[in-house]
Protein backbone atom coordinates (compact mmCIF):
# COMPACT_ATOMS: atom_id res chain seq x y z
CA UNK A 1 0.00 0.00 0.00
CA UNK A 2 2.58 2.41 0.72
CA UNK A 3 4.66 1.83 -2.26
CA UNK A 4 1.42 2.00 -4.35
CA UNK A 5 1.20 5.47 -2.48
CA UNK A 6 5.03 6.64 -3.23
CA UNK A 7 4.37 5.62 -6.96
CA UNK A 8 1.26 7.35 -7.25
CA UNK A 9 3.26 11.03 -5.75
CA UNK A 10 6.08 10.44 -8.00
CA UNK A 11 3.09 9.83 -11.06
CA UNK A 12 1.41 12.95 -10.00
CA UNK A 13 3.67 14.91 -9.50
CA UNK A 14 5.72 13.97 -12.86
CA UNK A 15 2.83 14.89 -14.95
CA UNK A 16 1.78 18.32 -12.48
CA UNK A 17 5.76 19.40 -12.49
CA UNK A 18 5.16 22.27 -14.21
CA UNK A 19 3.69 24.04 -11.57
CA UNK A 20 6.31 22.42 -9.37
CA UNK A 21 9.77 22.72 -11.57
CA UNK A 22 7.96 26.73 -11.39
CA UNK A 23 8.32 26.69 -7.63
CA UNK A 24 10.93 24.22 -6.43
CA UNK A 25 12.91 24.04 -9.56
CA UNK A 26 14.14 21.11 -11.56
CA UNK A 27 14.90 19.31 -8.70
CA UNK A 28 10.94 18.41 -8.37
CA UNK A 29 11.03 16.12 -11.69
CA UNK A 30 13.68 13.98 -10.44
CA UNK A 31 12.13 13.43 -6.91
CA UNK A 32 9.20 12.76 -8.55
CA UNK A 33 11.37 9.64 -10.42
CA UNK A 34 12.97 8.57 -7.15
CA UNK A 35 9.10 8.23 -5.81
CA UNK A 36 8.01 5.90 -8.36
CA UNK A 37 11.37 4.10 -7.84
CA UNK A 38 11.09 3.49 -4.61
CA UNK A 39 7.30 2.60 -4.99
CA UNK A 40 8.10 0.30 -7.08
CA UNK A 41 10.82 -1.67 -5.04
CA UNK A 42 8.40 -1.51 -1.93
CA UNK A 43 6.14 -2.96 -3.79
CA UNK A 44 8.06 -5.92 -5.54
CA UNK A 45 9.95 -6.61 -1.76
CA UNK A 46 6.30 -6.80 -0.62
CA UNK A 47 5.16 -9.25 -2.93
CA UNK A 48 8.82 -11.15 -2.14
CA UNK A 49 7.76 -11.23 1.27
CA UNK A 50 4.35 -12.44 0.64
CA UNK A 51 5.47 -15.34 -1.72
CA UNK A 52 8.11 -16.69 0.54
CA UNK A 53 5.61 -16.89 3.03
CA UNK A 54 3.02 -18.28 0.92
CA UNK A 55 5.75 -21.47 -0.26
CA UNK A 56 7.28 -21.31 3.42
CA UNK A 57 10.50 -20.76 1.25
CA UNK A 58 13.35 -19.92 3.67
CA UNK A 59 15.34 -18.30 0.88
CA UNK A 60 12.93 -16.07 -0.08
CA UNK A 61 11.96 -14.97 3.25
CA UNK A 62 15.75 -14.36 4.15
CA UNK A 63 16.08 -11.81 0.96
CA UNK A 64 13.12 -10.02 1.99
CA UNK A 65 14.73 -9.52 5.19
CA UNK A 66 17.67 -8.15 3.34
CA UNK A 67 16.02 -6.10 1.64
CA UNK A 68 13.70 -4.51 4.19
CA UNK A 69 16.65 -4.11 6.57
CA UNK A 70 18.46 -2.32 3.46
CA UNK A 71 15.35 -0.10 2.70
CA UNK A 72 15.21 0.82 6.69
CA UNK A 73 19.22 1.84 6.41
CA UNK A 74 18.08 3.92 3.53
CA UNK A 75 15.50 5.54 5.43
CA UNK A 76 18.04 6.20 8.07
CA UNK A 77 20.61 7.67 5.82
CA UNK A 78 17.93 10.12 4.75
CA UNK A 79 16.49 10.77 8.06
CA UNK A 80 19.86 12.17 9.02
CA UNK A 81 20.84 13.76 5.91
CA UNK A 82 17.65 15.97 6.26
CA UNK A 83 18.46 16.71 9.65
CA UNK A 84 22.19 17.55 8.44
CA UNK A 85 21.32 19.58 5.74
CA UNK A 86 17.43 21.01 7.26
CA UNK A 87 19.06 24.83 7.30
CA UNK A 88 20.03 24.53 3.58
CA UNK A 89 16.72 23.30 2.12
CA UNK A 90 14.72 25.69 4.94
CA UNK A 91 16.59 28.84 3.03
CA UNK A 92 15.89 27.49 -0.42
CA UNK A 93 12.24 26.87 -0.17
CA UNK A 94 11.83 30.17 1.79
CA UNK A 95 14.00 32.26 -0.55
CA UNK A 96 11.78 30.37 -3.99
CA UNK A 97 8.54 31.43 -1.72
CA UNK A 98 9.46 34.95 -1.38
CA UNK A 99 10.34 35.66 -4.94
CA UNK A 100 7.08 33.51 -6.26
CA UNK A 101 5.26 36.26 -3.71
CA UNK A 102 6.56 39.08 -4.96
CA UNK A 103 6.08 37.75 -8.94
CA UNK A 104 2.47 36.75 -8.00
CA UNK A 105 0.65 40.21 -8.57
CA UNK A 106 3.05 41.17 -11.36
CA UNK A 107 1.97 39.65 -14.76
CA UNK A 108 5.14 41.21 -16.51
CA UNK A 109 7.61 39.16 -14.39
CA UNK A 110 5.65 35.08 -15.33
Amino acid sequence: SSGINAEYGGVYVATAAKSYEEFFGSGSISLSYVFIGSGTLICLVGFLGCCGAMRHSTFMLLMYFVFVLMLFMVQIAAIVTILVFKDDVTSQIKEAAETKLAEYGDPAKR
